[in-house]
């Protein structure tokens, strides 16, 4: 397998794929407060359709927006399509290793977090990475190139067409202009 320099940009094609594959998002480091960045991800994920699993090991923690809380990624009990992960970067391999076990087949680390071993164990175990990128804001912005392009049959369009045509009816926070988004921390804290 070639590994891929997750420091440079992904192209839309690669991203558009990846979100119009994935039905299933183990999202790690979900919580259950509403004034962050997870749970608003979370919530929009769920609004848009995305079949949305929170993993938080936190005892207390057993359900986010109706959404049954698990406290690992060994311990989910169906099949997962992808990880969204908002732990810090030190974390990543470990968790990397644990998306490889269960059968994931994309690995993706949200804003801010990037780590090279954690690519490379993802990568070996077959699954694609994307790194610091969240799925929210990048469904938003190809939901917006799209309406500006012609379509790319290539790619599953009609896939990432019906997700972000709901996303687009579910949250205006997405189209923010980035720097807007300084409330969009790199990760969660369990």
């Amino acid at each position: 397998m070639t590994y891929t320099d997750h420091g440079k940009a992904y192209s839309d094609a690669h991203v558009r794929e990846i979100l119009g594959s994935v039905k299933t998002i183990a999202m790690v480091g979900a919580s259950g407060n509403p004034t962050k960045p997870s749970y608003d991800v979370l919530r929009v994920l769920i609004d848009a359709g995305c079949d949305m699993i929170p993993v938080n090991p936190r005892p207390e923690l057993s359900e986010i927006l109706g959404r049954k809380v698990y406290p690992s990624v060994k311990s989910i009990e169906r099949p997962v399509d992808m990880l969204d992960v908002f732990r810090p970067s030190g974390e990543l391999a470990a968790i990397a290793s644990e998306a490889a076990e269960i059968g994931a087949r994309v690995f993706w680390a949200q804003l801010g977090i990037h780590n090279d071993e954690a690519a490379r164990i993802a990568e070996g175990g077959g699954l694609k990475v994307v790194m610091d990128r969240c799925p929210k804001l990048e469904l938003a912005r190809l939901s917006r190139k799209t309406t500006h392009e012609s379509r790319d049959s290539t790619v599953a369009p009609q896939s990432v067409e019906s997700v972000t045509e709901r996303l687009a009816t579910t949250t205006e926070a997405c189209t923010a202009p980035a720097a807007s988004r300084s409330n969009h921390l790199p990760y969660e804290e369990a």
